[in-house]
């Protein structure tokens, strides 16, 4: 009720100050001279009386439509404000989606890339009665991720075989096999009656292919750290090459 007053303040004191302003005519008007009056008399008399009252409702009017413009521009301004939080909700949305897709496709690319895990153990030099000396070390060959298909193990330096097989001098290769995922392979490396002297950026390379016919390459280098433990570093990721 009392918004609803204070709505329609200005139309109540117009209406008050109207009815009083009727009241005040009608009590100094001469009802016998009125009727007295001619017809253009009447007219005229009627415009002289009422005109204030019609330029005080004309005022009121304009006045009204300022506040009515007001609210409108207020409402138009608050749609504009709605319509910025929405636009910008909207971007957010995308952006959030858009970060999701790329991560999601990020993660399953990287889920596609070959991954393998190389532990090297069981190392021994001994020296040979000649003078010379013999190295000889495993490496355990984990693939984490995708199945390796035509695999083919190269060595810079160092003989390679399979552990279990017979032990072959000047056999820097190994190619031929398949290792499924979650699959491992021990490696015997060893160099026999040498006289050079391991561990100097000696290489062991991986080629392979996926179930997609993509060829991969993947090299390590065999390094010696300060605890005399053996460490292949990872020095070329697996990079996508052209099938030969």
């Amino acid at each position: 009720m009392k918004e609803l007053i204070k709505t329609n303040l200005g139309l109540l004191f117009i209406s008050i100050i109207t009815v009083i302003y009727l009241f005040f005519v009608l009590g100094i008007t001469d009802l016998n001279e009125y009727h007295a009056l001619k017809l253009n008399e009447k007219g005229d008399f009627l415009a002289g009386a009422f005109s204030p009252l019609a330029f005080l409702w004309l005022v009121y009017g304009y006045l009204q439509q300022g506040q009515e413009l007001k609210l409108n521009t207020k409402a138009l301004e608050m749609q504009v404000t709605e319509l910025e939080k929405s636009v910008q909700s909207q971007k957010d949305m995308y952006n959030l989606a858009k970060t999701q897709y790329e991560e999601l496709i990020a993660e399953k690319t990287e889920l596609a890339k070959p991954k393998l895990l190389l532990k090297a153990h069981n190392y021994l030099g001994t020296q040979t009665s000649q003078g010379a000396y013999d190295y000889r070390f495993q490496v355990k060959v984990e693939n984490l991720q995708i199945p390796l298909i035509n695999l083919r193990i190269t060595s810079s330096f160092w003989d390679i075989n399979l552990a279990g097989e017979k032990i072959v001098s000047n056999h820097r290769e190994i190619k031929g096999l398949n290792l499924d995922t979650s699959k491992i392979i021990d490696l015997r490396l060893h160099r026999d009656a040498t006289n050079v002297t391991p561990f100097k950026g000696e290489t062991l390379k991986f080629n392979f292919e996926n179930h997609d016919g993509k060829v991969y390459e993947i090299e390590y280098k065999i390094e010696k750290n300060s605890l005399g433990d053996i460490v292949l570093r990872h020095i070329q990721p697996a990079t996508l090459n052209q099938p030969s």
